[in-house]
Protein backbone atom coordinates (compact mmCIF):
# COMPACT_ATOMS: atom_id res chain seq x y z
CA UNK A 1 0.00 0.00 0.00
CA UNK A 2 2.80 2.42 0.11
CA UNK A 3 4.42 1.49 -2.56
CA UNK A 4 0.97 2.49 -4.38
CA UNK A 5 1.57 6.37 -2.61
CA UNK A 6 -0.88 5.87 0.80
CA UNK A 7 0.36 6.64 3.73
CA UNK A 8 0.20 3.99 7.03
CA UNK A 9 -2.02 5.67 9.88
CA UNK A 10 -2.60 3.84 13.61
CA UNK A 11 -5.94 5.13 15.12
CA UNK A 12 -7.81 4.35 18.26
CA UNK A 13 -10.15 1.21 18.54
CA UNK A 14 -12.17 3.03 20.68
CA UNK A 15 -14.90 5.07 19.16
CA UNK A 16 -18.67 6.53 20.76
CA UNK A 17 -21.53 3.83 20.93
CA UNK A 18 -23.51 6.10 18.63
CA UNK A 19 -20.85 5.80 15.81
CA UNK A 20 -19.94 2.23 16.32
CA UNK A 21 -22.86 1.13 13.42
CA UNK A 22 -22.43 3.95 11.17
CA UNK A 23 -20.82 2.57 7.21
CA UNK A 24 -21.72 -0.83 7.67
CA UNK A 25 -25.13 -3.23 6.99
CA UNK A 26 -23.75 -5.67 8.80
CA UNK A 27 -25.52 -7.37 11.92
CA UNK A 28 -23.69 -7.34 14.89
CA UNK A 29 -23.84 -6.57 19.01
CA UNK A 30 -21.37 -3.46 20.04
CA UNK A 31 -18.71 -4.36 22.15
CA UNK A 32 -19.27 -1.88 25.22
CA UNK A 33 -16.57 -1.37 27.73
CA UNK A 34 -17.78 -1.49 31.23
CA UNK A 35 -15.96 1.01 32.82
CA UNK A 36 -14.93 3.35 30.00
CA UNK A 37 -12.44 6.36 30.67
CA UNK A 38 -14.58 8.86 28.26
CA UNK A 39 -17.70 8.29 26.85
CA UNK A 40 -16.28 9.48 23.38
CA UNK A 41 -14.25 6.03 23.38
CA UNK A 42 -16.66 3.82 25.32
CA UNK A 43 -16.88 0.68 22.54
CA UNK A 44 -14.63 -0.91 20.53
CA UNK A 45 -15.09 0.17 16.61
CA UNK A 46 -16.39 -2.98 14.16
CA UNK A 47 -14.88 -0.83 11.37
CA UNK A 48 -12.21 1.25 10.57
CA UNK A 49 -13.51 3.40 8.26
CA UNK A 50 -14.72 5.34 11.26
CA UNK A 51 -11.80 5.67 12.63
CA UNK A 52 -10.19 6.53 9.59
CA UNK A 53 -12.98 9.09 8.79
CA UNK A 54 -12.09 11.22 11.98
CA UNK A 55 -8.51 11.56 10.76
CA UNK A 56 -9.86 12.85 7.14
CA UNK A 57 -12.55 15.39 9.28
CA UNK A 58 -8.95 16.48 11.82
CA UNK A 59 -7.09 17.03 8.39
CA UNK A 60 -9.72 18.73 6.51
CA UNK A 61 -10.69 21.28 9.52
CA UNK A 62 -6.96 22.09 9.02
CA UNK A 63 -6.96 22.71 5.15
CA UNK A 64 -5.71 19.50 4.45
CA UNK A 65 -7.78 17.76 1.98
CA UNK A 66 -4.94 15.93 0.22
CA UNK A 67 -5.69 12.61 2.45
CA UNK A 68 -4.37 9.37 0.96
CA UNK A 69 -4.26 6.87 3.96
CA UNK A 70 -4.75 2.95 4.89
CA UNK A 71 -4.56 1.15 8.22
CA UNK A 72 -4.34 -3.24 8.69
CA UNK A 73 -6.22 -3.45 12.44
CA UNK A 74 -9.30 -5.69 13.76
CA UNK A 75 -12.82 -4.62 14.11
CA UNK A 76 -14.57 -6.62 16.92
CA UNK A 77 -18.18 -7.49 17.43
CA UNK A 78 -20.46 -10.02 19.49
CA UNK A 79 -23.09 -12.41 17.94
CA UNK A 80 -24.36 -15.00 19.54
CA UNK A 81 -23.22 -14.38 22.74
CA UNK A 82 -19.70 -14.78 21.51
CA UNK A 83 -17.38 -12.10 21.31
CA UNK A 84 -15.12 -11.97 18.21
CA UNK A 85 -12.60 -10.11 15.96
CA UNK A 86 -11.80 -9.60 12.53
CA UNK A 87 -8.83 -7.99 10.68
CA UNK A 88 -9.15 -5.35 8.16
CA UNK A 89 -7.52 -3.21 5.85
CA UNK A 90 -9.25 0.01 4.95
CA UNK A 91 -8.25 3.53 2.74
CA UNK A 92 -9.31 6.61 2.43
CA UNK A 93 -8.62 8.55 -0.33
CA UNK A 94 -9.95 12.33 -1.04
CA UNK A 95 -8.55 15.35 -2.60
CA UNK A 96 -5.60 14.87 -4.99
CA UNK A 97 -3.75 11.96 -5.27
CA UNK A 98 0.45 11.85 -6.00
CA UNK A 99 0.97 9.98 -8.91
CA UNK A 100 4.41 10.67 -9.60
CA UNK A 101 7.11 14.12 -9.46
CA UNK A 102 5.31 16.81 -9.83
CA UNK A 103 2.02 14.91 -11.26
CA UNK A 104 -1.22 15.04 -9.40
CA UNK A 105 -4.78 13.54 -10.16
CA UNK A 106 -7.80 14.44 -8.21
CA UNK A 107 -8.94 11.10 -6.38
CA UNK A 108 -12.23 9.06 -8.06
CA UNK A 109 -13.93 5.75 -8.04
CA UNK A 110 -11.40 4.46 -10.63
CA UNK A 111 -8.02 5.63 -8.41
CA UNK A 112 -9.19 3.51 -5.29
CA UNK A 113 -10.42 0.63 -7.68
CA UNK A 114 -6.81 0.43 -8.84
CA UNK A 115 -5.65 0.60 -5.32
CA UNK A 116 -7.90 -2.21 -4.42
CA UNK A 117 -7.09 -4.38 -7.54
CA UNK A 118 -3.42 -4.27 -7.27
CA UNK A 119 -3.52 -5.02 -3.61
CA UNK A 120 -5.45 -8.21 -4.30
CA UNK A 121 -3.38 -9.10 -7.30
CA UNK A 122 0.03 -9.08 -5.02
CA UNK A 123 -1.61 -11.35 -2.55
CA UNK A 124 -2.20 -13.88 -5.66
CA UNK A 125 -6.67 -13.17 -6.20
CA UNK A 126 -6.21 -12.38 -9.53
CA UNK A 127 -8.94 -13.05 -11.86
CA UNK A 128 -11.29 -14.24 -8.71
CA UNK A 129 -12.72 -11.31 -7.65
CA UNK A 130 -14.78 -8.61 -9.23
CA UNK A 131 -16.77 -4.95 -8.10
CA UNK A 132 -20.68 -5.69 -7.48
CA UNK A 133 -23.37 -3.08 -7.23
CA UNK A 134 -24.37 -3.01 -3.80
CA UNK A 135 -27.03 -4.84 -2.64
CA UNK A 136 -27.61 -3.17 0.85
CA UNK A 137 -25.71 0.28 0.51
CA UNK A 138 -24.74 1.66 4.15
CA UNK A 139 -26.26 5.20 4.59
CA UNK A 140 -23.25 6.83 4.92
CA UNK A 141 -22.35 5.78 1.47
CA UNK A 142 -23.42 7.09 -1.93
CA UNK A 143 -26.06 4.84 -3.44
CA UNK A 144 -24.99 5.72 -7.23
CA UNK A 145 -21.02 4.75 -6.22
CA UNK A 146 -20.90 2.00 -4.07
CA UNK A 147 -19.65 -1.36 -4.63
CA UNK A 148 -19.25 -4.88 -3.02
CA UNK A 149 -15.78 -6.24 -3.08
CA UNK A 150 -16.28 -10.26 -4.34
CA UNK A 151 -13.99 -13.03 -3.75
CA UNK A 152 -14.67 -16.43 -5.05
CA UNK A 153 -17.75 -15.55 -4.62
CA UNK A 154 -17.88 -14.09 -1.29
CA UNK A 155 -18.19 -10.59 0.11
CA UNK A 156 -15.16 -9.51 1.74
CA UNK A 157 -15.34 -6.07 1.92
CA UNK A 158 -17.18 -2.95 0.22
CA UNK A 159 -15.32 0.44 -1.87
CA UNK A 160 -17.24 3.78 -2.60
CA UNK A 161 -18.04 7.30 -2.46
CA UNK A 162 -19.02 8.58 1.18
CA UNK A 163 -22.82 10.36 1.10
CA UNK A 164 -22.68 14.28 0.29
CA UNK A 165 -24.30 14.48 4.28
CA UNK A 166 -21.39 12.69 4.99
CA UNK A 167 -18.54 14.87 3.69
CA UNK A 168 -18.72 17.82 1.79
CA UNK A 169 -16.08 17.18 -0.33
CA UNK A 170 -15.74 13.78 -2.27
CA UNK A 171 -14.07 10.97 -0.21
CA UNK A 172 -13.67 7.44 -1.31
CA UNK A 173 -13.01 4.95 1.06
CA UNK A 174 -12.91 0.94 1.23
CA UNK A 175 -12.43 -2.15 3.36
CA UNK A 176 -11.63 -5.62 2.96
CA UNK A 177 -11.73 -8.25 5.41
CA UNK A 178 -8.47 -9.81 5.69
CA UNK A 179 -9.00 -12.91 7.97
CA UNK A 180 -11.98 -14.30 5.73
CA UNK A 181 -9.84 -13.34 2.58
CA UNK A 182 -7.04 -14.95 3.62
CA UNK A 183 -8.97 -18.15 4.56
CA UNK A 184 -9.12 -18.84 0.82
CA UNK A 185 -5.99 -20.55 -0.51
CA UNK A 186 -3.99 -18.92 -3.38
CA UNK A 187 -2.65 -20.98 -6.09
CA UNK A 188 1.20 -20.82 -7.04
CA UNK A 189 1.80 -16.96 -8.46
CA UNK A 190 2.82 -17.07 -11.70
CA UNK A 191 4.99 -14.25 -13.37
CA UNK A 192 5.37 -13.02 -16.69
CA UNK A 193 8.89 -11.36 -17.69
CA UNK A 194 8.19 -7.62 -18.48
CA UNK A 195 8.68 -6.77 -21.67
CA UNK A 196 11.73 -5.45 -23.26
CA UNK A 197 9.87 -3.41 -25.37
CA UNK A 198 7.78 -0.24 -25.66
CA UNK A 199 4.32 -0.61 -25.02
CA UNK A 200 1.86 1.96 -27.01
CA UNK A 201 -1.16 3.48 -25.08
CA UNK A 202 -4.78 3.96 -26.84
CA UNK A 203 -7.93 5.85 -25.26
CA UNK A 204 -11.23 4.90 -26.56
CA UNK A 205 -14.50 5.96 -25.16
CA UNK A 206 -17.94 4.27 -25.70
CA UNK A 207 -21.38 5.45 -25.20
CA UNK A 208 -23.36 2.34 -24.15
CA UNK A 209 -27.29 1.63 -21.69
CA UNK A 210 -26.91 3.63 -18.79
CA UNK A 211 -27.54 0.59 -16.66
CA UNK A 212 -24.54 -1.50 -18.24
CA UNK A 213 -21.10 -1.85 -16.25
CA UNK A 214 -18.00 -0.65 -16.70
CA UNK A 215 -16.37 -4.05 -15.56
CA UNK A 216 -18.69 -5.75 -18.10
CA UNK A 217 -17.17 -3.64 -20.93
CA UNK A 218 -13.54 -4.23 -19.69
CA UNK A 219 -14.13 -8.04 -19.89
CA UNK A 220 -15.16 -8.04 -22.99
CA UNK A 221 -12.44 -5.78 -24.47
CA UNK A 222 -9.93 -8.32 -23.19
CA UNK A 223 -11.25 -10.95 -24.80
CA UNK A 224 -11.62 -8.69 -28.08
CA UNK A 225 -8.12 -7.99 -28.05
CA UNK A 226 -6.39 -11.48 -26.70
CA UNK A 227 -2.56 -11.28 -25.01
CA UNK A 228 -1.57 -8.02 -27.13
CA UNK A 229 -3.91 -5.68 -24.96
CA UNK A 230 -1.98 -6.15 -21.22
CA UNK A 231 -4.01 -3.64 -19.35
CA UNK A 232 -7.58 -2.07 -19.69
CA UNK A 233 -8.78 0.63 -17.40
CA UNK A 234 -11.76 2.93 -17.22
CA UNK A 235 -10.92 6.19 -16.48
CA UNK A 236 -13.89 8.62 -16.89
CA UNK A 237 -18.01 7.62 -17.51
CA UNK A 238 -20.11 11.01 -18.36
CA UNK A 239 -23.69 11.68 -18.94
CA UNK A 240 -24.92 14.71 -19.90
CA UNK A 241 -24.52 17.06 -23.19
CA UNK A 242 -24.00 15.59 -26.57
CA UNK A 243 -24.71 12.21 -24.39
CA UNK A 244 -28.33 10.72 -25.63
CA UNK A 245 -30.70 10.18 -22.52
CA UNK A 246 -30.39 6.61 -20.90
CA UNK A 247 -26.69 6.29 -22.43
CA UNK A 248 -23.67 7.17 -20.68
CA UNK A 249 -19.62 7.29 -22.03
CA UNK A 250 -17.13 5.22 -20.18
CA UNK A 251 -13.39 6.00 -21.44
CA UNK A 252 -11.00 3.13 -21.51
CA UNK A 253 -7.40 3.32 -21.66
CA UNK A 254 -5.74 0.46 -22.96
CA UNK A 255 -2.02 -0.93 -23.03
CA UNK A 256 -0.81 -2.90 -26.03
CA UNK A 257 2.37 -5.01 -25.75
CA UNK A 258 4.38 -7.76 -26.94
CA UNK A 259 7.10 -9.41 -25.81
CA UNK A 260 9.11 -9.56 -29.08
CA UNK A 261 8.68 -6.45 -30.50
CA UNK A 262 7.13 -3.33 -30.52
CA UNK A 263 3.90 -3.21 -32.12
CA UNK A 264 2.64 -0.76 -34.70
CA UNK A 265 -0.12 0.89 -35.69
CA UNK A 266 -0.65 -1.00 -38.11
CA UNK A 267 -1.54 -3.91 -35.40
CA UNK A 268 -3.23 -2.00 -33.06
CA UNK A 269 -5.90 -0.14 -35.04
CA UNK A 270 -7.68 -3.68 -36.41
CA UNK A 271 -7.90 -4.66 -32.74
CA UNK A 272 -9.47 -1.54 -31.79
CA UNK A 273 -11.58 -2.01 -34.86
CA UNK A 274 -12.82 -5.42 -33.10
CA UNK A 275 -13.23 -3.91 -29.95
CA UNK A 276 -15.83 -1.57 -30.99
CA UNK A 277 -17.78 -4.66 -32.96
CA UNK A 278 -17.62 -7.17 -30.34
CA UNK A 279 -19.10 -4.03 -27.93
CA UNK A 280 -21.38 -3.44 -30.41
CA UNK A 281 -22.60 -6.51 -30.72
CA UNK A 282 -22.75 -7.27 -26.41
CA UNK A 283 -23.91 -4.42 -25.60
CA UNK A 284 -25.13 -2.03 -28.25
CA UNK A 285 -22.24 0.09 -27.68
CA UNK A 286 -21.04 3.06 -30.19
CA UNK A 287 -17.87 4.47 -30.86
CA UNK A 288 -18.16 8.13 -29.28
CA UNK A 289 -16.73 10.01 -31.61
Amino acid sequence: MVSLGLNETLSYILINDKEVNMFTTDTFEPVRLLDPMSEDRNTLRYTMITSLFKIYEYNAARENKDVSIFEIGKGFYKRNEEYGEELKLCALMSGEFYTGINSKKQVDFYIIKGIVEETLDSLGYENRYSFVKAEKVPSEFHPGQTADIIVNGKKLGIIGLLHPSVASEKVYVFEINLSALLDIKTGKMKYKEISKFPSIKKDIALVVDKDVESLDVAKTIKKACGSNLSSVEAFDVYEGKGIEDGKKSIAYSLTFSAQDRTLTDEEINPLLEKIVESCEKEFKAELRK
